[in-house]
């Protein structure tokens, strides 16, 4: 990196007694084809040996800027500050666990140099650890924006993001959100700029367990999701109800339906989505329109507890065009509907 000019690309990470997997996280950066970086990472009070191990780094490479909070303030804030500090036309987020590959800057700098619409872009994922498997994410904007109604598609520890779009349009991490901030982001700068994902897989992501139970993790995270979710409903003219919230958790979560009334008002529920979309025409109403087909076909697979009367909603939708989830996925689900229509 010339000292004389800005970097481009600002690499952010936040650690927090990562002392287990620092060292090879920090190198996967360190070793990255394109060097044309700053790397600032701030330790957010860790009590193992992460910040001696970052300040040893720091000495023999001057692209580091490290930082200490002088308390714990969790990972949005430390964010935020990195984020007002940064210099490069570009930021990427790295996580103090996972690995990135040699050449992930390179070609995510040379996709966004030949793509100025796209603000926000993530890659393809590899899974190790708990559980390994790659991932396959959409890739195009318009497929992104609809998914992101439900999901959050876009890995955090992946993107490299526009600066000038967040600096522009005043953008940061909501502070109030100590999970999911990733995904809140993206909602409110889908107003903004067009996403992208790389069909290639360029980070490997850690995969551990979390120390909350199941069910405190699950309730956790619904109560930031029904924030996110509210926002953007209310972009296309929907002030939702108690009750189309929970509709759209349990499409979101795909969770399984305990009365088929639910499976009704789900459905009434896409309706609602997709009308609304035709008016304000926010998502390109053909790709909503399929997402809300996949939603629906999940929510009825999630709902064949009730025999073939799920079989027959779902046949009798108008989505059933809309969405092909094959062959086989099919078939399994008119088997299911079919077993338990026999048991009765």
């Amino acid at each position: 990196m010339n000292s004389e000019t800005t970097p481009a690309i600002s690499v952010i990470m936040s650690v927090y007694n990562s002392e287990q997997y620092l060292q090879e996280s920090v190198d996967s950066i360190l070793d990255q084809t394109f060097d044309d970086f700053e790397f600032i990472v701030t330790d957010d009070c860790s009590t193992d040996g992460s910040f001696e191990i970052i300040k040893s780094y720091a000495k023999k490479d001057k692209r580091i800027k490290y930082f200490r909070n002088s308390e714990n303030i969790g990972l949005t804030k430390s964010l935020n500050l990195m984020l007002d500090i940064a210099k490069g036309k570009y930021i990427a987020r790295m996580d103090s666990d996972d690995i990135s590959m040699p050449e992930r800057f390179s070609k995510q700098f040379d996709f966004m140099e030949n793509n100025l619409e796209i603000g926000v872009l993530g890659t393809n994922i590899r899974f190790f650890g708990n559980y390994n498997a790659d991932s396959d994410l959409p890739t195009s904007n318009n497929d992104l924006k609809a998914e992101l109604l439900f999901r959050d598609i876009i890995m955090h520890p992946t993107v490299m993001i526009r600066r000038s779009v967040m600096d522009e349009n005043n953008l940061r991490y909501d502070e109030d959100f100590r999970i999911s901030q990733d995904f809140d982001l993206w909602s409110r700068m889908i107003s903004f700029t067009e996403f992208a994902n790389m069909p290639e897989i360029l980070l490997k992501y850690r995969f551990v367990d979390s120390n909350l139970t199941n069910s405190t993790k699950t309730e956790y995270r619904e109560s930031f999701l029904k924030k996110i979710f509210i926002t953007q409903l209310k972009r296309l003219g929907i002030n939702p109800s108690d009750e189309d919230i929970r509709f759209h958790i349990i499409l979101a979560s795909k969770k399984k339906i305990s009365k088929i009334d639910d499976l009704s008002g789900i459905k009434l529920w896409l309706d609602k989505i997709a009308e609304k979309n035709k008016k304000k025409l926010f998502y390109d109403q053909a790709v909503i329109e399929r997402v809300l087909s996949k939603y629906w076909f999940s929510a009825c697979t999630n709902s064949t507890g009730f025999g073939l009367k799920t079989y027959f909603k779902y046949k009798n939708s108008q989505y059933i065009n809309q969405y092909d989830p094959g062959l086989i996925l099919k078939f399994r689900f008119l088997l299911k509907c079919m077993v338990v229509y026999e048991r009765k």
